[in-house]
């Protein structure tokens, strides 16, 4: 069974995120969790109404490539 990270409930999406990035290692991973669920949803809003979807793409690989050098 697949778990999307859109859950009904957003406690149970961040809190599915935090387990991965935990069992990854990845210090502070409640917070970074929460960060990067944050950006998601809000690049799946802009996505939902953008006419030029190429480009809400490109900016959300941008800022999720820019989060993970950050992280490391």
């Amino acid at each position: 069974m697949a778990l999307h990270l859109f859950a009904r409930d957003g406690y149970e999406a961040v809190s599915y995120v935090k387990d991965l990035f935990e069992s990854m290692g990845m210090a502070k991973a409640k917070d970074r969790a929460a960060g990067f669920y944050a950006i998601m949803y809000l690049y799946y809003s802009i996505y939902d109404g953008a006419d030029d979807k190429e480009k809400v793409k490109e900016e959300f690989e941008a800022v999720i490539n820019n989060m993970a050098q950050e992280w490391k």
